[in-house]
């Protein structure tokens, strides 16, 4: 039964990937348009972060997210850790968290020098549970004289949280929501993984006092390496874009630092590929669904099941994952998908079980430890049916392919 089951999804990853791209998770297709704006930001000489291409792709963000402000930034992680310092975050504070998301996340709060927490999942979508983010802050936390929860074992006040719309997925955001105004603690959304994902048709990373986005070469869009934050908040937008750029203020025509910054911006080289890729979301987005949509009818009824999006909310089909509950049948899968040279790959390890990470609280994570060893993820990049676009079929002509 595994063997035909298996059989049967390769069937339609052949139908919707070519050999090279069946054999990466994540695999940038760049149209020409890309192309071409970068080979103009070359000629240009404008490739630092005072380009063109950087306002360009900040206005369009702006426009597809529906927000008033966007700061083009080197990584996601550097938006995250921006967003956070912008806010205040430092020594002393704790910020509210996942264990399941790429390392970043923790990342990025530890070098602002606060503390992460951890906390539990949602059985159903991989994301923080609300139910177990309010059981903390009852449970654990009293107030501070300004109406702050502090942490009762740690003595640290509890200054965000940080849920992950983990693989696309949208968050219980109407729950994270209602708690952080409760609570009186700042809502950021890492939205990393989710551009074009949208909840009650309002896109992702528009909900919280920041979100921010990755567009790392694995992402849906890219520009190489690059992301963003995007908010309403004028304050935090200002006092990112000042951090981002080494904290440089211009007094005329002298330039004065009064504080330690980050070389946080944004390329114009990077922006220009970027600038191509904001016009294709919604076609990659659909691509990737037909390919899911054919996954589902294959594996109906056998135990495999598809991450699926939360009611109310569009994924935009970043990561495909597989979930397998029985271990017997995820043991055979496994097996099976090595013999028939099916390339996938295991979850990401819990971030509170990595070494940097072992020492910090959590809730005890009973959801999180079981359903790590439940996911399988497979090649997410389909790039056949796209390559079909009018767009790109003049281009793959003209390289005689």
């Amino acid at each position: 039964m595994e063997q035909q089951l298996v059989q049967s999804i390769e069937k339609v990853i052949q139908k919707h990937f070519s050999s090279e791209y069946a054999m990466h998770l994540n695999r940038p297709l760049i149209p020409e348009s890309s192309e071409k704006k970068l080979l103009d930001s070359l000629h240009s000489k404008d490739l630092s972060s005072d380009g063109a291409y950087l306002t360009e792709i900040e206005n369009k963000i702006s426009t597809e997210c529906g927000v008033r402000y966007v700061l083009g930034t080197i990584t996601g992680t550097s938006a995250l850790h921006l967003a956070m310092k912008a806010l205040g975050i430092g020594p002393g504070d704790e910020v509210l968290t996942t264990p399941f998301s790429f390392i970043a996340t923790a990342n990025a709060i530890f070098h602002t020098g606060s503390d992460p927490v951890f906390l539990d999942l949602e059985e159903d979508h991989f994301t923080m549970s609300p139910e177990k983010v309010r059981q903390f802050l009852v449970e654990n936390c009293s107030q501070n004289g300004h109406g702050k929860p502090v942490n009762k074992k740690t003595g640290k006040r509890i200054k965000a949280m940080l849920p992950v719309h983990v693989f696309g997925g949208a968050c219980d955001l109407n729950g994270l929501i209602d708690i952080a105004r409760e609570f009186n603690i700042h809502l950021i959304e890492d939205a990393a993984q989710a551009f074009g994902s949208t909840h009650n048709q309002k896109k992702l990373g528009s909900f919280g006092k920041a979100g921010i986005f990755s567009f790392n070469g694995n992402k849906i869009i890219t520009s190489g390496q690059g992301g963003c934050i995007v908010t309403n908040d004028e304050a935090l937008y200002h006092r990112a874009k000042l951090l981002a750029n080494n904290a440089r203020v211009d007094i005329g025509t002298r330039r004065a630092y009064f504080e330690a910054g980050f070389n946080y911006r944004m390329a114009n080289l990077n922006a220009a590929v970027l600038s191509g890729e904001l016009d294709w979301i919604e076609q990659k987005i659909n691509t990737r669904k037909k390919y899911w949509k054919d996954l589902e009818k294959v594996i109906e009824g056998s135990g495999v099941e598809l991450l699926r999006a939360r009611p109310g909310c569009q994924t935009n089909y970043w990561q495909t994952v597989l979930r397998v509950r029985n271990k017997a049948l995820m043991k055979s899968l496994k097996k099976e998908f090595e013999l028939q040279g099916l390339h996938h790959s295991e979850a990401w390890p819990l971030i509170s079980e990595q070494k940097p990470y072992k020492g910090f609280q959590t809730d005890g994570l009973a959801v999180a430890r079981e359903i790590i060893s439940q996911i399988l993820f497979l090649p997410s990049s389909p790039d056949l049916s796209f390559k079909m676009l009018p767009y790109f079929r003049a281009e793959l002509v003209q390289k005689g392919k």
